[in-house]
């Protein structure tokens, strides 16, 4: 993650257009974000913080938390399932907060929930 931010920056995307977003509860998965290089200026925010316009910091969340804001770049980690009902809804919430850009980052262990997900939803415009 701190390699594709870096290379974000470097094509000129400003750190404030960024936030990362992870399914709440996994300490260790935020600790990996917030541990990148100081010189990508990572930060965990809130809702109270987000709109600071003084903050050029690339914001961290977990995606409950960021429901109803969105930025222009949004990069999604700690994807672990595809299918059920809550799931879905935090997948939605998640994807659908960037403006521009989204990235989703997942374990290879999924991608064949991946492909199905994605099979299905092309296959629902037929």
């Amino acid at each position: 993650i701190c390699d594709l931010i870096s290379r974000l920056i470097k094509d000129g995307i400003r750190n404030e257009d960024i936030t990362i977003l992870f399914p709440g509860g996994d300490d260790d998965l935020k600790k990996s974000v917030l541990n990148c290089p100081s010189a990508l200026g990572i930060r965990e925010i809130t809702i109270n913080d987000f709109e600071s316009e003084s903050d050029t910091s690339v914001k961290s969340s977990s995606i409950q938390a960021f429901k109803g804001l969105e930025n222009k770049v949004v990069i999604l980690v700690g994807i672990e399932r595809m299918h059920g009902d809550w799931t879905d809804t935090l997948n939605y919430v998640g994807m659908s907060r960037a403006k521009d850009l989204l990235f989703c980052l997942f374990d290879k262990k999924i991608q064949n929930q991946y492909q199905e997900k994605i099979r299905g939803f092309i296959e629902s415009f037929n």
